[in-house]
């Protein structure tokens, strides 16, 4: 299984949304509803050569028809993965995380094509290999 995957799954565990019914992995599809999130692999920084570790980072779109319900569910998300500091020492699946933290404040990117609004957040994790 990949990151990625065990990411979704963290978050569906932590019941803050469901696969495939409000939360997408990589792309919408076109039945996704207004409401919805979408998790992504966003690349992250290169591995170091001598020790068993990566840096994948992951972003978290969020929308809706309101901002601020798009904003109160990338909120919990961030709270998952970033809380009042960065997380320490926990496992997502069979991944061991070291730390994981926001990258930056959730933010509003504007509306879609079809103008549900849309907030972002995206997470760099530390994880042993």
């Amino acid at each position: 299984m990949s990151f990625l995957d065990d990411v979704v799954n963290y978050i569906q565990d932590a019941e803050i949304a469901t696969f495939g019914t409000d939360m997408f992995a990589g792309s919408y599809p076109s039945t996704a509803p207004d409401q919805c999130i979408l998790v992504k692999a966003s690349g992250g920084w290169a591995p170091n050569l001598y020790v068993p570790i990566r840096h994948p980072t992951i972003q978290v779109l969020s929308r809706s028809l309101y901002s601020a319900e798009a904003e109160a569910k990338l909120r919990e998300v961030h709270a998952l993965f970033h809380g009042e500091t960065a997380k320490h020492n926990y496992e997502i699946g069979g991944f061991y995380v070291l730390v994981s933290q926001a990258m930056q404040e959730p933010g509003d990117i504007g509306p879609d094509a079809q103008g549900r609004s849309e907030w972002s957040v995206n997470f760099l994790f530390k994880i042993f290999v």
